[in-house]
């Protein structure tokens, strides 16, 4: 009997795995998933899994499991377990986390199934592969596709955290970095909960010396509370937009199949949506950080870089929620992510966008609209900077292309 098919026979066991032991469930799923990613080595055992009912069943069951709501991740009290002192909250936010992480490797593996596909001819319809057959009643029930959506767009992270514990540490320890205390393994690697990023066995050894007082004591025990928060919330966010993006990935691989689905569009932008809301918070915990190695300079610049890439995105293009298209626009979220990387090439994309406001807000009055003018301001004052943009023939003549700046001009005469 192959791995894989041992790894088949190990999901009719899901269930009770689910329940004891999601690590070990996570770490079956993954392999499958690797076996299915590598599917020119696997063909004859990937091709018998491929119609397996009962395989199909198993993995769908498990992407339907609810999960449980949001955990608190913020460490009160230490206990002893497996004779270690660890966060009172690290065991459940790591059967949750690993739980997510179950979920995602599944819905990867559905994903890849369908996109593996063999297809037909071009004049034939797309078949339909078993694996999304057993899933798409839930593409139809509102209800459980609301869940669904709900679920994949879960996300626990706190930038508040990582901002209390910088300002405690320069204040008490101005000599120790959380720099200084993260894990070189890579993400896959490391285990969830209150040890998941940044050392604590590291930071014990480093606070020893720093005990000279009831006072220095607390200090050093509130620290330790913070960073085990930070671990435990980013392993929760760590699964949870791991969940997010297999979400993604298979919805990209369904539209064949599910295109006069609204509901399917919606939830593609929603999740789109959840992924900026993340990235921003993520810019923001930066540009705001007291750091400023070369390091972590380096990291920003590249982070910014490839901010330009969302626009780019062909599956979930702007104009369509500047355009009031979908039922969860995500257009606001990006223009403020836009802004800490407004570059020449956004421009075309801003003028775009002011003319549609101008044009709504000649026809009416809308908070949202006025939001989207004044991110807009924002983005275009960003964009024709004379650092980034030397001459302003440039984008003069371009804002008189689509006639911007009277459609301004009339907006303004309305509303005065």
């Amino acid at each position: 009997m192959s791995a894989l098919e041992v790894a088949n026979e190990t999901l009719s066991r899901w269930k009770d795995l689910w329940e004891a032991n999601p690590q070990l469930l996570a770490s079956v799923f993954r392999f499958i998933y690797v076996v299915w990613q590598h599917r020119l080595e696997h063909k004859n055992l990937i091709d018998t899994t491929r119609g397996n009912d009962e395989f199909w069943t198993n993995v769908v069951a498990v992407v339907k499991k609810e999960l449980s709501p949001n955990l608190d991740y913020e460490t009160e009290t230490f206990i002893i377990l497996d004779d270690e002192c660890r966060s009172s909250l690290h065991e459940a936010v790591s059967v949750q986390s690993y739980r997510n992480m179950v979920k995602s490797y599944a819905v990867r593996v559905i994903g890849q199934a369908i996109f593996l596909q063999p297809q037909s001819g071009s004049c034939e319809p797309a078949k339909k592969p078993l694996s999304y057959s057993k899933l798409a009643p839930s593409f139809k029930s509102e209800d459980q596709l609301n869940e669904l959506i709900l679920e994949a767009k879960s996300t626990s992270y706190d930038p508040s955290l990582s901002n209390k514990l910088a300002a405690q540490l320069q204040q008490d320890f101005p000599g120790l970095s959380l720099t200084h205390l993260q894990l070189q393994d890579l993400s896959d690697e490391r285990q969830f909960g209150d040890d998941f990023m940044f050392s604590i066995a590291l930071l014990r050894s480093r606070m020893q010396q720093c005990v000279s007082g009831d006072d220095m004591a607390d200090a050093v025990e509130e620290v330790e509370k913070r960073i085990t928060s930070l671990n435990l919330n980013l392993s929760l966010t760590y699964a949870q937009t791991t969940l997010m993006e297999s979400w993604q990935f298979l919805l990209h691989q369904v539209l064949p199949f599910v295109r006069p689905v609204p509901e399917i569009r919606d939830m593609m932008a929603k999740l789109h949506g959840t992924r900026l809301n993340l990235l921003l918070s993520i810019l923001e915990v930066v540009w705001f950080s007291d750091s400023d190695t070369d390091k972590h300079i380096t990291s920003f610049m590249n982070l910014v870089d490839n901010i330009h890439k969302v626009l780019l995105n062909e599956a979930q293009p702007p104009s369509q929620s500047f355009l009031g298209q979908l039922s969860v626009p995500f257009h606001q979220i990006l223009l403020q992510v836009i802004y800490f990387r407004a570059v020449d090439a956004t421009l075309p994309l801003v003028i775009d966008a002011l003319r549609l406001t101008f044009d709504s807000a000649r026809t009416q009055l809308d908070l949202d609209l006025e939001r989207d003018m004044e991110l807009l301001f924002a983005v275009f004052d960003q964009c024709t900077r004379p650092d980034i943009n030397v001459s302003s023939v440039t984008w003069l003549t371009r804002c008189q292309d689509p006639d911007v700046i009277k459609s301004s001009l009339e907006s303004l005469t309305r509303q005065m």
